[in-house]
């Protein structure tokens, strides 16, 4: 493993969507497969959102919050769910926003309560105070209601893909 790589493990039915949001800024990117359910991402650099939070102008903050909440209705509206959406497993890259890492616990489907409800009952309460609940939401409604650019058959080709390329030159 190189240095800017971290190994991400999630079930394999989650991971083909991984590829998907890496591409699409949502997560880190994927580098490359090892088999089903493992992958290795590119390292993100960046402080966590809660230790973020602190140190950022409001302004900064809506930008970011609004942000996270579209990219968190983008993996919902694909069927997958986190699981764990905490300010933990969020890093603020800069230039580039927020990344949601940290999807071992992730599921595709069957989750009653969306990934954003589990954000804000995870937060303490001075942080809940703040209006992120209200950017966030504003953002996760406008982005859940735009019909979806890629297909699953889509995000499975791309996947397919780099799996067959991980089986071709680790065989080399």
């Amino acid at each position: 493993m190189e240095e800017n790589q971290l190994v991400q493990t999630a079930s394999e039915n989650v991971i083909p969507y991984l590829v998907h949001f890496g591409d699409m800024g949502v997560s880190p990117r994927v580098l490359r497969l090892d088999g089903e359910n493992i992958a290795f991402v590119e390292r993100c650099e960046g402080p966590r959102l809660g230790n973020y939070i602190p140190f950022a102008s409001e302004a900064e903050l809506n930008v970011a919050i609004y942000s996270l909440g579209k990219k968190i209705a983008y993996a919902n509206k694909h069927g997958v769910f986190h699981g764990d959406f905490t300010t933990d497993n969020v890093i603020v890259k800069e230039g580039n926003g927020p990344v949601i890492i940290d999807w071992d616990g992730a599921s595709l489907g069957g989750v009653f309560e969306s990934d954003i409800d589990y954000f804000f009952s995870s937060m303490d309460q001075e942080l809940r105070d703040m209006r992120f609940e209200e950017w966030m939401k504003e953002a996760y409604g406008r982005e859940i209601k735009i019909k979806r650019k890629f297909t699953d058959q889509q995000i499975m080709e791309k996947y397919y893909r780099m799996l067959e390329n991980f089986h071709i030159t680790g065989l080399l």
